[in-house]
């Protein structure tokens, strides 16, 4: 392996386990942290429902964002601006199939 190759493993994996590391102790302090962020006992459970699903993605996001930052480096900004655009689409559509046609929104 080169030591590009090894580089980028080691990022990756330090960069995934981080990003569960900080999901987990979020999850474990969660209602402590919401209130200190501003919410309310009328909003709390909004809060806990959108944080849980945001955390567990959190990992997810944190290894899209990396490739997405070693394929520019690499010399293919095109191909990194492709997939950046393209997980864009994906929410907003997301977003209109789960809160509008499922009724998952408020």
């Amino acid at each position: 392996m080169t030591l590009a190759g090894r580089s980028f493993s080691v990022c990756y994996i330090a960069s995934i386990l981080l990003g569960c590391i900080i999901s987990i102790l979020f999850l474990a302090n969660l209602p402590n942290i919401l209130t200190l962020l501003g919410a309310i006992n009328v909003t709390i459970e909004g809060c806990k429902t959108y944080a849980l699903w945001w955390l567990i993605a959190t990992p997810i996001v944190i290894g899209k964002e990396l490739f997405t930052y070693f394929i520019r480096v690499d010399g293919a900004p095109t191909y990194s601006f492709i997939t950046a655009f393209s997980g864009g689409i994906l929410n907003i559509v997301l977003d209109y199939i789960l809160v509008d046609k499922l009724n998952m929104g408020w």
